[in-house]
């Protein structure tokens, strides 16, 4: 089942104590790409734009605009990736800016540890490690680069101390278990292949392998020091048993071939991966067979899940905001159709995005919203797009519901199915 927000009335006399999951379209901060997201909880994370960092604290509904700091006049934020260890420290690592005083690059990272309240610039020195940098645990941090040079800070970004882990290699994504054990994907810059390399030391010295596809990677999730996955160019994604040493070839250019942006697993079997079309692809074997979870038609750069609570988040162009989260088994079988109503409050003008890949039958095909204002009366009756796909590989309809001739309130809509029996109802917020 696609996922949206699924709004339903239970037609069965019974319930069944199985779940499913599913992802769906939340509350976004802002109409911009959004980049990177982190969560701490399924309530509490960050997700940031070119050059805005937003908060959260119920799970999406609601987001803050965190400031930036003040930094020198030779620094433009644009922003890469953000990462937090806990509720206060974090991390925010910027793409190079040139130093017009000594027309020198220079490496940039954000740090706080009071939640994002407070951000502190942290200048690096060179631009090695700017958009695939981590934190290990509130003190320490590593960050990797272009041609074989990183950096690492043992004292919360005072100071940065540089290492090398071999110059025909580059670094595209850590992934970090503690202090000492730090792996990461990348390129092999020479033969233009695939490339993992892992340290037990800290970083004092690597092991470094050349996996054997044509394309780099960009994408690296561990579930403990031996079982782990990365994913890159055209859709390739393989698998290790042994801590990297081999690598096992999957089923996902079967069912992408876009570049896999991101990867996670919440155990050793079920995992996901997100594309630069838009597409979240699941596994449920470990990462051998993969299937399509959902489709949309922004490109998705970033995903996240909490622990324990095993919530997912996604993020990608047009600010789009993914959410996933459990679905009881009752509303599984009663309804095959997903829509989501964005965004909401809004200024007289929002839209109804319908997802029709499968039907179960007439009672649940979506084919008209009727709005109500306060007094009970409608104004407005729309026969929505949903028969059909409205654009290739969305499986759905945007269906643009204007009320601008509306005065500001509250309304009341109900969605009905082709028969007429009612889908969903609810509430829409008109404020300009």
């Amino acid at each position: 089942m696609k996922g949206k927000i699924i709004l339903l009335v239970s037609v069965l006399s019974f319930a069944v104590n199985l779940y499913s999951q599913t992802w769906k379209r939340i509350n976004s901060p802002t109409s911009t790409a959004l980049g990177s997201c982190s969560f701490v909880n399924k309530d509490t994370g960050w997700v940031t734009s070119n050059d805005s960092v937003f908060k959260t604290m119920d799970g999406g509904i609601t987001w803050i605009n965190q400031a930036t700091p003040s930094v020198p006049s030779y620094v433009t934020f644009s922003f890469y990736n953000v990462y937090f260890i806990n509720y206060k420290v974090g991390i925010i690592d910027c793409l190079f800016t040139l130093d017009s005083a000594t027309s020198k690059l220079v490496g940039t990272i954000l740090w706080t540890n009071d939640a994002g309240n407070h951000w502190e610039f942290k200048d690096i020195g060179n631009p090695c490690c700017n958009m695939n940098a981590t934190l290990v645990d509130p003190y320490v941090a590593f960050g990797i680069g272009q041609y074989g040079v990183g950096k690492k800070t043992t004292d919360s970004g005072a100071t940065w101390s540089s290492f090398n882990y071999y110059p025909l290699y580059s670094g595209e994504k850590l992934f970090a278990f503690n202090p000492d054990t730090v792996y990461f994907a990348g390129l092999d810059n020479f033969h233009l292949l695939g490339a993992f390399g892992k340290t037990l030391d800290g970083g004092s010295n690597w092991n470094i392998n050349t996996i054997s596809t044509n394309k780099g990677f960009t994408a690296i999730y561990f579930c403990n020091y031996n079982k782990g996955w990365v994913g890159g160019d055209m859709g390739v994604i393989k698998y290790t048993v042994n801590g990297g040493n081999s690598w096992i070839g999957t089923g996902s250019q079967l069912v992408t071939l876009s570049n896999i942006q991101d990867i996670a697993f919440t155990d050793t079997l079920n995992g996901w991966a997100i594309t630069s079309d838009g597409k979240i692809i699941h596994s449920t074997d470990g990462g051998i067979a993969w299937s399509i979870n959902y489709k949309g038609t922004d490109a998705l750069f970033a995903m996240c899940f909490t622990k324990p609570d095993g919530i997912g988040y996604a993020v990608g162009d047009s600010g789009r905001v993914l959410k996933y989260e459990q679905l009881s088994a009752t509303q599984k079988i009663n309804y095959e159709i997903v829509y989501s109503l964005y965004p909401n409050p809004n200024n007289g003008k929002f839209t109804l995005e319908v997802n029709t890949d499968s039907y179960r039958d007439d009672n649940v095909k979506v084919k008209n919203i009727e709005v109500f204002n306060v007094l009970g009366e409608s104004v407005l009756k729309q026969t929505l797009r949903s028969a059909q796909p409205a654009r290739t590989g969305t499986g759905g309809g945007d269906n643009l519901i204007d009320l601008t001739n509306q005065p500001n309130g509250v309304y009341f809509y109900r969605v009905l199915s082709e028969i007429g029996s009612l889908i969903g109802e609810g509430k829409v917020v008109v404020q300009r």
